[in-house]
């Protein structure tokens, strides 16, 4: 890839509005070769050689209120290259594999950035607008001949993205301070084409009106409180922190067509607290070290994570997460 990228200060350099532009061009090539598919290997290995290349951008205004409120403006677009499932067919009559092609990305956000009472009270806060084109999805997909179930990336349209997040850190006192963030995204599908099987030249079929996004949380959010305090003379310091995070439930697949049981998959919330408890710069002969005391799942919550679904298979399964987990750490630095 060749990248490049300037900003101009509007009235010098000590002004207050700054514009950023930049460009960055990419290139991908990508090759398989494919020496067996099925039980018998065929005559001529299966091949496949894809060359994918686009130029993205992004342009940003900032303006900056005072040395500590600043706004932001940006708009920029990316791109994710394509490439080959391994278990897919070839073009017919032919021993070429078909490569699914690049997701793109274009994304509009505006936010504020904030430094306040000398800098005791940061508060942050973005909102965004994201607008995916051709997006790759890894879907179930049952393959006509020879009737093999599995799961392809597939191009299956234009989905939507838009949310917030708002992000802040008060320092309370010298050794006492409290983070945490807030974000919610609603997503549109809007396209959402699939194919009726694995077979190449298959028919499809648009089904936006009844998928949604996997692995998306609506809401999440988190708070810790830090502590942290030197002891004696020597240099080293104490330090703890406790930390709850929160994400509403979430689909693991987008429909309920090829994944009958994504219904019965959605995800728990979470609700997860975390905790450790150091002892940095200890000093030891030409060294030091830190010793770090942790557990994370404290309350030993057991929430399920994400689904396997083989719905033509007529079962589903998943994941829970981790129980308490805890441990300490001993690290030396010479």
């Amino acid at each position: 890839a060749l990248y490049g990228q300037f900003t101009y200060y509007v009235g010098g350099r000590d002004g207050k509005l700054s514009l950023t532009g930049g460009l960055r061009y990419t290139w991908d090539n990508k090759s398989m070769v494919r020496y067996q598919s099925g039980a018998v290997a065929p005559a001529t290995p299966d091949t496949g050689n894809a060359s994918f290349k686009r130029l993205t951008w992004n342009a940003m205004a900032r303006y900056e209120f005072t040395d500590d409120i600043s706004m932001y403006l940006r708009a920029a677009s990316g791109y994710r290259s394509g490439g080959f499932n391994a278990p897919d067919t070839t073009q017919a009559g032919t021993s070429t594999l078909v490569p699914f092609k690049p997701e793109k990305i274009t994304s509009f956000e505006a936010g504020f950035k904030t430094e306040l009472f000398d800098r005791r009270l940061r508060l942050n806060f973005a909102v965004y607008h994201n607008k995916f084109d051709d997006l790759a999805a890894n879907i179930p997909v049952i393959t006509s001949t020879p009737g093999v179930y599995g799961s392809r990336i597939v191009n299956v349209g234009k989905v939507d993205y838009t949310g917030f997040e708002i992000e802040g850190q008060a320092i309370i006192t010298d050794f006492f301070s409290i983070d945490g963030t807030f974000g919610y995204v609603d997503t549109n599908v809007k396209e959402f084409k699939i194919p009726t099987s694995g077979a190449v030249g298959a028919p499809i079929v648009d089904i936006a009106s009844i998928s949604q996004t996997g692995y998306t949380s609506k809401y999440t959010a988190n708070i810790a409180g830090n502590l942290h305090f030197p002891i004696g003379n020597g240099g080293m310091q104490f330090s703890a922190r406790v930390a709850y995070t929160y994400e509403s439930p979430k689909y693991s697949f987008a429909n309920s067509i090829s994944t009958p049981y994504n219904e019965q998959l959605l995800s728990d919330p979470k609700h997860q607290i975390d905790a450790q408890v150091s002892i940095d710069k200890i000093p030891l002969a030409g060294g030091e070290a830190q010793l770090l005391v942790w557990g994370k799942n404290l309350t030993n919550r057991h929430e399920f994570v994400r689904g396997i679904d083989f719905g033509p298979l007529g079962y589903a399964g998943g994941f829970f997460g981790d129980p308490r987990t805890y441990g300490v750490t001993l690290g030396i630095k010479f």
